[in-house]
């Protein structure tokens, strides 16, 4: 039986030796670093490649001992795939060399064809005032929230941008490389912790500004479906205050919020 690996080992060996043939490229990454690259298999089913250059000794090391960030993504996302949350099918990760000797990370996942980022999809609800089926994808998001909270992983990067709806309108989240598990309560994790929830509201407040009560709802109804103290809420308000700051510098968008207890 011939693996992805083999089908897709030679147009990838292409891609990692320099050359990124425009026809696969979905996402390239600065400095050389890797991408997101869409295949056709001889199935005609089409798959996503993602790619993580190991550029000196200390990721090699950390790809050897399952602590890179392909590796971490390929467990979480397997996992999560595994516990009925919506995410692309993972499918196969391996290691590739390029013929100058580098290695090079590669995580094929299901191709979701043509998506919309939640921010977007949001940002349109809003403005056609579709009151329920902006209540219905925000229960989703929490849900989907939630339910990675409840299997014991946290990620900074769980942002509006990291779930996406298709064609059929199904949100799916997507991306997980910045996600940790931690076993045991400590100060990285409550930090880590405050930080995902912190960028999951900031991009809520992108896509309804300049209509801040809808925020001010949206995380009411989060908070009655995670744990949080007064402590973590308010480490969460300073975070919020400081990436609308960032905008604010950045875009001249003023906005104000103050979350509820």
């Amino acid at each position: 039986m011939i693996s992805i690996l083999d089908e897709l080992g030679p147009q990838i060996k292409t891609i990692v030796n320099g050359y990124n043939i425009s026809k696969h490229v979905l996402h390239v990454r600065g400095d050389d670093r890797g991408g997101l690259y869409r295949f056709k298999l001889k199935s005609s089913k089409s798959v996503v490649a993602k790619l993580w250059k190991l550029r000196d000794v200390k990721e090699d090391l950390k790809s050897f001992l399952h602590l890179s960030n392909g590796w971490r993504e390929w467990k979480a996302h397997s996992y999560l795939y595994r516990k009925g949350l919506k995410v692309p099918e993972p499918l196969e990760f391996f290691i590739i060399k390029s013929d100058s000797g580098e290695k090079w990370e590669c995580l094929i996942v299901e191709d979701l064809g043509n998506t919309q980022k939640s921010l977007v999809y949001l940002k349109d609800l809003v403005e056609k005032k579709a009151e329920i089926e902006i209540e219905k994808f925000e229960n989703e998001l929490i849900k989907s929230t939630k339910r990675i909270l409840d299997l014991g992983l946290i990620d900074i990067d769980h942002q509006f941008n990291n779930f996406v709806v298709d064609e059929d309108g199904n949100i799916i989240r997507i991306d997980f490389e910045c996600v940790r598990r931690y076993l045991f309560y400590y100060k990285k994790a409550e930090r880590d912790y405050t930080q995902m929830l912190a960028r999951f509201v900031i991009g809520h407040i992108y896509a309804v500004q300049p209509e801040i009560f809808r925020t001010e709802e949206f995380v009411k109804k989060l908070y009655k479906k995670v744990k949080l103290n007064t402590k973590q809420k308010e480490i969460i308000q300073r975070k919020v205050n400081f990436m609308l700051e960032q905008q604010y510098k950045s875009s001249g968008i003023r906005s104000d919020i103050l979350l509820p207890d």
